[in-house]
């Protein structure tokens, strides 16, 4: 039985109608909805709401911390049928992972839109790490994504923790395919490196169209194994980095590695990558030590993302990229704190030679 059978309701000066059901979760189901004022019957547009099963969800509570460029906003929060119903702004192309299954196409792939959408994810992992929160299932069923705009949010704060200190004591959270081996080997400790991991695998779900460690996992240990099968096995080093007892590792076959991965995967020449810069980038990524991993802000200045630093890209619809260089002061601030360079688009050089404008050097008649 739906939980609202009803068309329309009201709640604190708002009109909901014309409800449909769009997502299901482990915490809650999400509906789509028309919403104007009830005084005024003023329009307010399409809208998504969120009812969650445990009044006790720390998402709403979460949310009231947050405010970025890259993050779901919160708009409303209210109970209703002993409920806490949550309101969010739509993103009219729905979840990174749809938008995979629908746009994806070989050899090109997503496109410049990989860039894109993996830019704005560690830029919102940069923002959540800065306000001590962390999200604990980054996935591509989480990113909200919209392609005219060609915008990224991160949602779903349901596995959510603020972290005062910075780290949180591990236990198996989110979807195994993107949980990093401290919490697949519930470590004492873990931090924001944990979604920088996810991140990095939902990077290389985008470019292959395919989950990178395998999709048939049946529990921690096993999707243990499929890491080791692509990274090689972790040493005591790492377990003692990780707070971990040592396990020595159960690897029968040769390793495959990344770049084997990726060349049977992503032949080369395919897509518009440059796929060393790629694998550069997921070899420092998916480290077993998590002091190891780079911070959102280093990834961010990586060359991956050059045809966004370089301002020669633009979306398919003509969008320029410029915005998504526009970082806030708190970001800045941010920045400066962990020393790290803010990413700056360059500006485009001029051809030597040049004289005026094109329409100065049309020829007199």
């Amino acid at each position: 039985m739906e939980y609202y059978s009803d068309m329309e309701f009201e709640v604190d000066d708002f009109v909901f109608s014309n409800k449909k059901k769009i997502g299901t979760g482990t915490f809650g189901r999400v509906y789509k909805v028309n919403v104007r004022t009830s005084s005024s019957q003023k329009d307010l547009g399409k809208f998504a709401l969120k009812v969650l099963d445990d009044r006790h969800d720390p998402e709403p509570k979460l949310m009231r911390r947050l405010g970025h460029p890259n993050v779901i906003t919160l708009i409303h929060r209210f109970k209703r049928r002993g409920r806490v119903n949550v309101l969010y702004e739509l993103m009219e192309d729905g979840d990174l992972l749809k938008f995979l299954r629908q746009h994806y196409s070989d050899p090109e792939g997503l496109g410049i839109y990989t860039e894109v959408f993996a830019f704005q994810l560690f830029r919102g992992l940069a923002y959540l790490a800065s306000k001590r929160v962390v999200h604990l299932d980054i996935k591509s069923e989480n990113l909200l994504v919209s392609r005219a705009r060609g915008t990224l949010k991160i949602a779903d704060f349901g596995c959510g923790r603020f972290i005062p200190d910075g780290r949180w004591q591990s236990h198996s959270v989110g979807t195994l395919l993107f949980n990093p081996p401290e919490i697949l080997m519930r470590t004492a400790l873990c931090s924001h490196s944990a979604d920088v991991w996810a991140a990095g695998v939902v990077l290389s779900e985008m470019v292959l169209n395919r989950p990178l460690f395998s999709s048939w996992a049946k529990g921690e240990r096993m999707q243990l194994r499929n890491i080791e099968k692509v990274l090689g096995p972790w040493t005591r080093a790492d377990c003692a980095k990780m707070g971990v007892e040592y396990r020595r590792p159960r690897l029968r076959r040769p390793r495959r590695s990344l770049g084997k991965v990726f060349r049977k995967l992503l032949p080369a020449g395919s897509g518009t990558h440059d796929r060393g810069a790629l694998l550069d980038l997921l070899r420092q990524i998916l480290r077993y030590r998590q002091d190891e991993r780079p911070h959102p802000w280093q990834i961010m200045a990586h060359p991956f993302f050059e045809r966004i630093i370089s301002g020669r890209e633009e979306l398919p619809n003509g969008r320029d990229l410029g915005h998504l260089l526009h970082f806030t002061d708190e970001e800045r601030a941010d920045a400066r704190r962990l020393r790290f360079d803010v990413p700056k688009r360059r500006k485009r050089r001029r051809r030597k030679g040049r004289r005026g404008t094109a329409r100065e050097r049309q020829p007199e008649e």
